[in-house]
């Protein structure tokens, strides 16, 4: 499953426009084990927020990516801006010159999402994703049945 998400930063034109997340049934099982042991962090310190794992699978996507608008429909472009994930063929072209080159790619697992931030090379600005909800994972790892959006 590959998830296309919209992505905030503190500075416009800096940050990627969007993410492409690769969703693999492995990572999504990754994601549920690791959502299982912030369960149990967090029944054990209520101050506990979240786990951080390295996420080599995100592409991160220049603001320039117009061509967005010719390859999804209004219904998916609607969910995309109103901040929900949307699945995309598993062959979903990004061309190279919109791929932003970023460093500290990183998976933030909370109890009951999933966020995905990182860093454009040469700057000290955050950029991050919002969240995965785990029922979306849950269908990733084949768990849940697929419901249509």
């Amino acid at each position: 499953m590959k998830l296309l998400m919209r992505v905030h930063g503190p500075e416009e034109g800096v940050h990627a426009a969007y993410a492409l997340v690769d969703l693999t049934e492995e990572r999504a099982r990754h994601f549920l084990e690791w959502r299982s042991l912030a369960r149990q962090a967090k029944a054990t310190d209520d101050d506990f927020l979240k786990m951080e794992f390295w996420a080599h699978y995100v592409t991160w996507l220049e603001e320039a990516v117009s061509v967005l608008d010719e390859l999804l429909d209004k219904r998916q472009r609607d969910r995309l801006w109103g901040g929900d994930p949307v699945e995309v063929p598993d062959d979903f072209p990004v061309p190279e010159r919109f791929q932003q080159h970023t460093e500290v790619d990183v998976a933030s697992v909370y109890v009951d999402e999933v966020y995905f931030s990182s860093y454009p090379r040469h700057c000290d600005d955050k950029q991050e994703t919002g969240p995965i909800p785990f029922t979306l994972i849950e269908e990733a790892a084949g768990f849940r049945e697929k419901v249509a959006p």
